[in-house]
């Protein structure tokens, strides 16, 4: 399963997430558990958490690209490794949007 990933958009306003469709079978986690930047923080690991935070939250400039390896605990109770892959923080007719790449390491 090496070297593949699912986009997603974060809309920052409301915190809703936006996953490709074989976000679930990919990262082995339910489509509800990816619904949310609330939901998916909840099964990010403890010593990734506030990492991801900085990273999703943060203004970085779009086209410098960020990379943030962390893990998520899949609905088997296993941890997956991922890279965090993302361009910075777009403007749309939705407001601020994070997109991204998790890529299975």
């Amino acid at each position: 399963m090496p070297d593949q990933g699912v986009a997603y958009q974060l809309h920052l306003a409301s915190g809703l997430l936006s996953w490709d469709d074989h976000a679930q079978q990919l990262l082995g986690v339910s489509t509800l558990a990816l619904s949310s930047q609330q939901r998916v923080m909840q099964r990010v690991h403890p010593n990734d958490l506030d990492k991801l935070k900085d990273h999703w939250f943060g203004d970085s400039p779009v086209g410098q690209p960020e990379c943030l390896a962390l893990r998520i605990r899949q609905d088997n109770g296993g941890w997956l490794s991922i890279h965090d892959l993302s361009p910075g923080v777009l403007l749309s007719a939705e407001g601020r949007l994070r997109v991204g790449v998790w890529r299975v390491t």
